[in-house]
């Protein structure tokens, strides 16, 4: 599987949007996929930098609240999501990744990306 740098800079010089990932959480989270899980995560990433969000289908993105939104992938029985926001036009913020286990997007996990975008603009 590619280093993590390497697939920011393949995203970027690929696309129209900046992708950036917020500390270590989405690298963590890349690593818990298998190689096919994580192509297809890239392809649903690469959807989302050259799109604007309105135009990719519904079934790829949910807004979860304040901005944060969820990019959803399914693999086989496994869903996979991560949530991010936009800083400006031009950058997506990845925050914390996990593959769903039940019908309801866990609380923890909304919370926690909460606490980070608000860090996040806390640190900028």
């Amino acid at each position: 599987m590619p280093k993590v740098a390497q697939v920011y800079n393949f995203l970027y010089f690929c696309g129209m949007l900046e992708l950036k990932a917020y500390k270590s959480y989405y690298e963590k989270f890349v690593k818990t996929l298998s190689r096919a899980e994580y192509l297809k995560f890239l392809r649903a990433l690469m959807l989302l930098q050259h799109s604007d969000e309105q135009d990719i289908p519904r079934h790829y993105i949910k807004h979860i609240t304040d901005g944060i939104n969820e990019l959803r992938v399914n693999y086989g029985s496994n869903e996979l999501r991560l949530f991010f926001f936009r800083d400006g036009d031009i950058l997506v913020i990845l925050l914390n990744g996990f593959k769903k286990k039940s019908q309801k997007t866990p609380k923890k996990e909304i919370d926690q990306a909460i606490k980070l975008k608000k860090e996040y603009y806390e640190n900028k």
